[in-house]
């Protein structure tokens, strides 16, 4: 049930991106993902969610990147992994950088998803995690399409607080958090362009009501539990995935 869903979803989410609205916010999103990348480090960084932000795995100063998706793309310095962040094949404690885009909000079970953030990231790693804000121009304009099957106002937005009070009770630290998009989702180029006050508005005063956020979170570890060196050998689970090769017809 999980897997189709939420294969689903992201395939749709795809599309979706390659309209004029998804387009915009992928330039924003896409700026601040840079941003933030440039000052993580190590050695396995994973990108779970939709293609859109794959071009940015290219800026990241770490080795080993990885682009988990419902859909193979094929990009120098970054390998394909065909699978749904619910149900990811990385080892404990194995990934030093996490990115979620617009994951939890159309998952069935978004606690798991959070769940396999802790497990896989290693002590000290980093969780960036991007989503769609309930309370904004998006968010009203879900309330009234909330019948539709239609990406993404058929998702189950999130909003900020919630997710940062998930994150704390597995014990990650908040670092960052930024609202953005402060525009309606139009289509029209002309009007959109007419509108961009409303960005410049809302950073000004940084106001929380942005359709979009980005939420930067480190993964904490008790101080009575010792910091143990991890094997950086495998990243990869034993388990059977399917292969990169099987592309959606």
């Amino acid at each position: 049930m999980i897997d189709n869903q939420a294969e689903q979803s992201t395939y749709n989410l795809n599309r979706w991106y390659e309209s004029y609205a998804g387009k915009l916010l992928a330039r924003i999103e896409n700026q601040y993902l840079k941003e933030i990348l440039g000052s993580c480090f190590g050695y396995y960084l994973l990108s779970a969610g939709h293609l859109y932000h794959a071009e940015c795995l290219q800026h990241a100063k770490i080795k080993f990147r990885v682009l988990a998706d419902v859909e193979v793309t094929r990009m120098r310095g970054i390998a394909p992994l065909m699978a749904i962040p619910e149900q990811l094949p990385i080892m404990n404690d194995s990934l030093d950088t996490l990115i979620l885009s617009h994951c939890m909000e159309f998952s069935p079970d978004p606690h798991l998803i959070l769940r396999e953030a802790d497990r896989i990231l290693i002590p000290e790693g980093n969780l960036i995690i991007m989503g769609f804000n309930p309370y904004s121009l998006w968010g009203t304009i879900r309330l009234m399409r909330r019948k539709t099957s239609t990406l993404p106002w058929s998702g189950n937005f999130i909003s900020i607080n919630r997710i940062k009070d998930w994150l704390e009770l597995l014990g990650f630290a908040i670092t960052m958090q930024r609202h953005y998009y402060f525009r309606p989702p139009f289509q029209n180029r002309r009007l959109m362009r007419r509108l961009k006050f409303m960005e410049n508005l809302g950073h000004a005063l940084k106001l929380p009501f942005g359709g979009g956020y980005m939420l930067v979170a480190k993964k904490r570890v008790s101080t009575f539990t010792p910091i143990k060196p991890v094997a950086r050998h495998r990243l990869f689970a034993p388990t059977v995935a399917r292969p990169v090769s099987a592309e959606r017809r």
